[in-house]
């Protein structure tokens, strides 16, 4: 597995504990003042992985993860690949019973294997 797959998995893991952990926590930020078009935050775009943690968790007993899975994870990539190292930030000092090995496989699993996902 390359190291770019690696570490994609690594954050992606992360970024499922930050739905879990910041979903009842998530408050809306002030809309800017600016005149160009916003991405949208963070907390908005975590949540297209949601489909995600039942294929993730220790105990899960689903053989892969289910499509919508799969294009949350390509799509919150695409628009800003950032909310991962963010979720990242939030989650270190969590412990979620994800499973290590789940995570590595989603990109495989998942078809976007050492395929670049911008």
């Amino acid at each position: 597995m390359s190291n770019f797959t690696q570490t994609l998995c690594f954050l992606f893991a992360l970024t499922l504990v930050s739905l879990l952990s910041s979903a009842a926590a998530s408050r809306p930020h002030p809309p800017s003042k600016a005149s160009a078009p916003q991405k949208p935050s963070c907390d908005s775009l975590k949540f297209k992985m949601n489909d995600c943690i039942p294929y993730l968790k220790k105990d899960s007993s689903m053989a892969k993860p289910v499509t919508s899975c799969c294009s949350g994870v390509k799509d919150v990539w695409k628009v800003d690949s950032t909310c991962v190292y963010e979720a990242l930030k939030i989650n270190v000092e969590l412990g979620f019973n994800i499973n290590v090995t789940r995570v590595a496989r989603v990109s495989s699993a998942c078809g976007f294997m050492d395929v670049s996902l911008d």
